[in-house]
C-alpha cells in the first residue's frame, strides 16, 4: 500500500525488485483494502503486506482495517511527531505485515532503502 505519487511507487519497485513479487501500489483508501480482502486480488496465508506512511501526507489506514497495524496508530503517530521513524513487523488476518513510517516522505525513502525488515524478505517470495 502506498500513500504517495506514482514516482514514489516506482522508487518502491526499484528498491524491492529483488525481494518482492506481485507488487500493487495502492493508496490507503477503504475500497483498495476491500479489494485485497474481498477476493479481487489473489491472497494466500503468509503473504506480506508492506504499509508505508509519512506524516506530511493525509493518507491513513481506514478505521475498519486498523487491526492490520502492528501497534495502535496513535502510538505510531506519536513517535513520528517526535521526529522518529517507525519500522514494525506483525501478523494479522493470516498475513505478515510490515510497516515503515517517517515524519516526511523524503525520510521515508531513506528508511525504505535502509530497512532491516525489507532486507529480511530476501529469498522469502
Amino acid at each position: 500500500m502506498l500513500n504517495t505519487s506514482k514516482n514514489f511507487f516506482q522508487f518502491i519497485i526499484i528498491c524491492g525488485k529483488d525481494t518482492t513479487f506481485n507488487k500493487t501500489g495502492r493508496l490507503h483508501r477503504k475500497e483498495f483494502y476491500d479489494n485485497i480482502f474481498n477476493g479481487v486480488f489473489t491472497m494466500q496465508p503468509e503473504d506480506v503486506i508492506v504499509l508505508f506512511f509519512s506524516l506530511d501526507t493525509n493518507d491513513r489506514i481506514p478505521k475498519s482495517y486498523e487491526d492490520l497495524l502492528p501497534t495502535q496508530w496513535d502510538k505510531i503517530e506519536a513517535e513520528l511527531q517526535e521526529g522518529k521513524t517507525v519500522e514494525l513487523r506483525g501478523k494479522s488476518r493470516d498475513l505478515n505485515i510490515i510497516l515503515l513510517a517517517a515524519p516526511k516522505r523524503e525520510e521515508l525513502k531513506q528508511l525504505i532503502r535502509q530497512s532491516e525488515l525489507r532486507r529480511d524478505l530476501k529469498g522469502k517470495n
